[in-house]
């Protein structure tokens, strides 16, 4: 992760998704895949916001949140990230989510997010 700097509007787009009960449709766990990820608490319909991945920390670069530190890598993902302004948020895909199910992207199509090491196939 970069810089610590959260923005006004990060703040306020957190705490508006604190409000929501959106938020509380996953939890970071253990992971089938490596270390630990993402894991859906509740069934995530088809297209449905799950939760901001980046967020635009300075002039020039975006910081990691807590749950996009934590999205790990499928080439067929239950998930996307879209830039919307200040932010990259997180949808699902077409199939939803089932709860129990860990939540995922294809860093090759999300070049946004952190890239994982050389052995990385």
């Amino acid at each position: 992760m970069s810089n610590n700097i959260l923005t006004t509007s990060f703040l306020e787009a957190m705490k508006k998704d604190k409000d929501n009960e959106e938020i509380k449709n996953f939890k970071i766990d253990k992971s089938n895949i490596h270390g630990k990820g993402v894991i859906a608490t509740k069934k995530i319909k088809p297209g449905e916001y799950i939760n901001v991945a980046l967020y635009k920390a300075g002039d020039d670069y975006f910081d990691t949140t807590t749950f996009g530190g934590f999205l790990n890598h499928s080439y067929k993902p239950n998930a996307r990230t879209r830039f919307e302004g200040d932010f990259y948020r997180t949808y699902s895909s077409a199939s939803g989510i089932e709860p129990g199910d860990e939540i995922t992207v294809d860093y090759g199509k999300n070049k946004e997010l952190e890239q994982p090491g050389d052995d990385w196939e």
